[in-house]
């Protein structure tokens, strides 16, 4: 919705939000509504502090043309020319510029402000400015689009302009909504391991120190500065069902690893860096931890988050870190999870700034001797958008795939979480054969709800009153979305794989992704499964 720009006006002078009319707390660089959360900053930058410090103080006393004006003058006095050095200093200084215009606009009405934040935006992007408040002033600006096309006052050319701010508007919108859901699946994900628990022999001791989660710092600007191995507390013991997975794993890193000398005197290398596939819920990123435990190695997952930074050079950087604290360190296992996220497909994003942080992992995994103990591990839900460059050999030459759990794998999944629950009559096999495509995060959601059900209505009764069967197909008959990412993994994954030649699938992924197709489209009514 368009808001008037006498209504700006006003709010502002009376310290109230243009968007709700809350309270506007003003800062020496902000505004923010303390009841909707509304906010601008202004971003600062030590090189520039006099014009920034001066531009901040006008923009507080709504000022904008005047700080404007300053932040355009620091832009022409240091950047004429992008460096290493200034990068950071003409961003903040272009972006500030574009906050100062937007408000402008809502005061004056006037268009030439739209298109000074337009331009000035679009130049942050296509020079590797990774910031959300991109996104967020972006969207504002956006708005104006459909009114400007309606009354017919869109300049010749700026469309593409406009266009161009959309897309990229949308892709960190999206990368966010992407990067939120990969927390809450990991969250959900470190929830699934079921503790199985040792033997009297003490099988399954993981000998690494102490257990410990690894830890990476930073600098202010983004870099890594230092790394703190992990070691796993769990291994394959912890872990129900995929026993195809489990032996894969322990072929190509474990065998070798624990039997150089046998697989020496047969001139034998088994050694191979892993990519684990399939769909969301069914504890790719937890095998990787549990493949540290098991081997008895120290190591460190990588998320996108871990090494991606916004300013061009820190992610090769922060990449040329790991792997070489990675090498230091070995034996060791270094895992890459969403490696899609980095190590996307460059010919489908061919303008894609960060192509060269897929060059540097690349020399990077190519650089680790075959006879290293440094192994290398990687997982996605999404193999088709990985760069083809990282599937020749001697990258990740050796695919995994990791299945949603077959009937027997639920009914010990259902087992085993309720090996210690009081219950009474509660059928395990008839909850696996109603939830064939439920992923191994929503057996455990399905569990998790009736229990706190059960737990709330006995608060409500104020008297106990046995687990019941009855009580866990309530949940499933209101659990309507159930299996519904895994049907829809699947149906891309049959597209997607089938179309492409570069991925290397077993001929048993294709048989069984050929079986899913099939009782996908209403064929044989039988489980399907994969050994």
């Amino acid at each position: 919705m368009l808001i008037k720009s006498q209504d700006i006006l006003l709010s502002l002078l009376q310290t109230t939000c243009p968007l709700c009319s809350g309270e506007l707390e003003v800062g020496s660089d902000f505004l923010r509504c303390k009841l909707c959360e509304f906010q601008f900053t202004l971003r600062g930058d030590k090189e520039l502090e006099p014009i920034y410090r001066k531009a901040g103080s006008l923009f507080s006393e709504s000022l904008y043309s005047e700080s404007f004006m300053l932040f355009i003058e620091g832009l022409k006095k240091h950047c004429g020319e992008l460096t290493e050095e200034n990068r950071k200093l003409c961003l903040n200084s272009a972006y500030n510029a574009a906050t100062c215009s937007w408000f402008l606009l809502e005061k004056k009405e006037e268009l030439k402000w739209l298109f000074y934040s337009l331009h000035l935006l679009l130049w942050c992007v296509k020079n590797g400015d990774q910031g959300e408040d991109i996104a967020r002033l972006g969207s504002n600006l956006l708005s104006y689009k459909e009114t400007l096309e309606m009354k017919g006052k869109m300049p010749r050319g700026e469309e593409e302009g406009f266009a161009e701010l959309e897309k990229e508007v949308k892709e960190r919108e999206k990368r966010k909504e992407e990067e939120e859901h990969r927390k809450e699946v990991e969250e959900v994900l470190d929830e699934t391991v079921v503790e199985i628990g040792r033997d009297d022999k003490g099988k399954g001791e993981v000998n690494c120190d102490s257990p410990r989660e690894p830890l990476i710092e930073y600098d202010g600007e983004g870099r890594i500065t230092d790394i703190t191995m992990g070691c796993s507390s769990i291994n394959f013991s912890f872990m129900g069902g995929n026993k195809a997975v489990k032996e894969e794993l322990f072929t190509s890193i474990i065998l070798g690893y624990k039997n150089p000398d046998l697989l020496k005197k047969y001139n034998l290398s088994v050694k191979s860096n892993v990519l684990l596939y399939g769909p969301p819920g069914n504890g790719k990123t937890t095998y990787m931890k549990a493949l540290a435990g098991e081997a008895k190695i120290p190591y460190l997952v990588i998320l996108p988050s871990t090494v991606l930074d916004m300013y061009i050079g820190n992610s090769e950087k922060n990449l040329n870190k790991v792997f070489s604290f990675a090498k230091e360190h070995s034996p060791f296992l270094l895992a890459f999870d969403e490696i899609d996220s980095i190590a996307f497909n460059r010919g489908a994003r061919p303008d894609d700034a960060r192509g060269s942080v897929v060059n540097q992992l690349l020399y990077e995994v190519s650089s680790v001797p075959e006879d290293s103990k440094l192994y290398i591990i990687a997982a996605t839900n999404y193999p088709w958008n990985l760069d083809t460059a990282l599937l020749r050999s001697g990258r990740l030459d050796k695919w995994v795939f990791v299945p949603h759990p077959n009937r027997e794998e639920r009914e010990e999944i259902f087992s085993l979480y309720l090996k210690n629950v009081s219950g009474k009559d509660i059928d395990a096999e008839k909850l696996a054969e109603m939830t064939e495509w439920a992923s191994a995060a929503e057996i455990k959601s399905v569990v998790k709800d009736t229990l706190v059900r059960k737990v709330k209505e006995e608060i409500a009764k104020g008297k106990e009153s046995p687990l019941t069967q009855l009580d866990f197909e309530r949940t499933l008959k209101e659990r309507t979305n159930l299996g519904v990412v895994t049907k829809a993994w699947y149906v891309e994954a049959i597209g997607k794989l089938s179309q492409n030649s570069n991925l290397m699938l077993d001929q048993d992924v294709v048989s069984y992704l050929n079986e899913i197709k099939e009782k996908l489209r209403g064929g044989k009514d039988r489980e399907r499964r994969y050994m």
